[in-house]
């Protein structure tokens, strides 16, 4: 698709981490309904188990496969997600974190530790954002959650864009294509992505009594 475009054959390019996503999550189900004492020990442990691994593959395997380098780069990005979750009680909301994390991203330049802490960053300012409420500042923990549609339909659009139009200049491209996939993504936040995730917690209960061995009540 998009043959005459300039990255030609690209649908959407940001496709190449729904593999990893799906592996994260399976990985997630297994931890979650094995019979081993997963508490917020072990989620730390298996945080700081597969940076570490990240780390050593970057620092010392530079040949080392794009599955398993790119596998362990963000699993170590969604082990931390994990581990905010079940800390979130004991964590403080607040931006301060972020003064202290960002100078180390910044001084660390292009050292494998650097994406360790430009994760730890972007977290403190995203969750800062989204729950922190200093005084009347207003938080984003009421705003409809687009992020995913917008990530999965960018890409395509500025194809489409770039397909009827291909002089556009960056400028006009972003003109164009932010209101569509803006629509796209609020349509499949309305429509797709929350109707799913009401379901979420009746299919939790369900897998979680027939992995038991037994059914669910009607």
């Amino acid at each position: 698709m998009f043959s005459e475009n300039p990255w030609a054959g690209e649908f959407s390019a940001t496709l190449w981490t729904l593999r990893y996503e799906v592996l994260a999550y399976a990985g997630a189900a297994l931890i979650f309904f094995s019979p081993l004492p997963w508490g917020r020990g072990a989620k730390l442990f298996l945080f700081v188990g597969v940076t570490a691994a990240y780390l050593v593959v970057r620092s010392f395997w530079p040949d080392a496969p794009a599955m398993i380098e790119s596998g362990l780069r963000l699993a170590s990005a969604f082990t931390l997600g994990m581990l905010v979750h079940v800390w979130r009680e004991k964590i403080p909301v607040l931006p301060w974190p972020t003064l202290i994390v960002l100078p180390v991203w910044i001084a660390l330049g292009s050292h494998p530790l650097a994406e360790v802490f430009l994760n730890l960053t972007l977290a403190s300012i995203l969750f800062a954002v989204a729950f922190a409420g200093l005084g009347r500042w207003p938080t984003g923990a009421r705003l409809p959650d687009w992020s995913y549609g917008i990530y999965i339909w960018h890409y395509p659009v500025m194809q489409v864009v770039l397909y009827w139009y291909p002089a556009a200049d960056p400028l006009e491209v972003a003109i164009y294509s932010i209101p569509v996939t803006l629509l796209i993504s609020a349509a499949s936040w309305s429509w797709i992505e929350k109707p799913s995730l009401a379901g979420k917690a009746g299919l939790g209960r369900w897998l979680e009594l027939a992995f038991k061995g037994m059914r669910p009540s009607p």
